[in-house]
């Protein structure tokens, strides 16, 4: 199968023009499928209540979709948080007669700057978010044999135990594979694999997949937690990070700061035990110590934010340092 991941913000409950719902909760999901190309959508159903709901649906996706009905505070954040992601690949749509160029002046010289305009037309949208997805096709991506999934949602089946929700965000996945599931340090065996209610052997980077868990209970559950067969996952609770600020951000850390650290389905409270600015008025070395053990790779982009800052929520981008 061709699968494309596809974060759907500016305006909640889009999606059901382009596609058909299915898990909902804080994040809404929608699937469109046609012929082996399958598109998933992502809304980030309880935003801006909750930034934690945008974060998100933006962090493990390919494309994004930007509605843009209003040019406010929100605007602002959602852009911020899309250029701190590195989110490159996406277009506008625009609503109450906003032009192009109302948008381009804003978004110049971040990751949107490229982004396309689309008419608000669902036929159009779908045929080319389907060619999009028929692109994605990797025809090698089989003949790896270690994977990983990060876990968004998760629930108890009677007669077959503990099912998790998720994206294959790495390599590949195979019925009967044991695997470390992280932070626990557990190791599990995959029952069953399911894609779009049917039954598969395996599942490659960008399927989004259920799995039927053996070893684990579902109290033992929590969103984030990430499967894995690979060697180079790390699970910390204490990071040395560099902070590249956004901007527009006006946030002054300090140590003892509470902010939050977002890494694919993960966002997690971090406290700042150490910090010292660099040359560049935009970049900081922080210690953070996590009230869980977030999961990575070394060389992972994650998003630093404080929920308290009512004027923008982003603080910036950070790596291990």
């Amino acid at each position: 199968m061709n699968n494309l991941t596809v974060a759907v913000i500016g305006d909640i409950g889009y999606s059901k023009n382009l596609g058909k719902a299915g898990t909902t909760s804080d994040i809404t999901l929608y699937n469109l499928k046609q012929g082996d190309s399958i598109v998933t959508m992502i809304e980030p159903t309880r935003y801006p209540e909750k930034f934690s709901s945008l974060f998100y649906s933006v962090s493990i996706s390919d494309y994004v979709i930007f509605i843009v009905k209003n040019i406010d505070r929100l605007f602002g954040e959602m852009v911020v948080t899309l250029d701190m992601l590195g989110k490159k690949d996406g277009c506008f749509i625009l609503k109450n007669y906003y032009s192009d160029d109302d948008v381009k002046k804003l978004v110049k010289n971040t990751a949107l700057s490229n982004y396309s305009f689309f008419d608000d037309n669902p036929t159009e949208i779908r045929e080319m978010l389907v060619e999009k997805a028929r692109m994605n096709r990797d025809d090698d991506k089989t003949s790896d044999t270690k994977g990983s999934v990060t876990i968004d949602h998760f629930f108890n089946v009677r007669g077959i135990g503990a099912v998790v929700l998720g994206l294959v965000i790495s390599g590949i996945v195979r019925r009967h594979d044991k695997m470390n599931l992280l932070p626990l340090e557990r190791e599990v065996q995959i029952r069953s694999i399911q894609k779009h209610d049917e039954d598969f052997d395996l599942a490659s980077k960008g399927d989004r997949v259920g799995l039927a868990l053996k070893n684990v209970e579902v109290d033992e559950l929590d969103r984030g937690y990430v499967l894995s067969s690979e060697d180079d996952l790390i699970s910390q609770k204490e990071l040395d990070l560099r902070l590249k600020k956004s901007f527009l951000s006006q946030k002054e850390l300090k140590v003892g700061d509470v902010v939050h650290l977002g890494h694919w389905m993960q966002f997690i409270p971090a406290r700042v035990t150490y910090l010292e600015k660099m040359d560049n008025n935009n970049e900081l070395l922080l210690k953070v110590s996590l009230d869980k053990a977030i999961v990575l790779k070394k060389n992972s982009k994650m998003l630093l934010s404080d929920l308290n800052d009512d004027r923008l929520r982003v603080i910036g981008s950070a790596t291990i340092d």
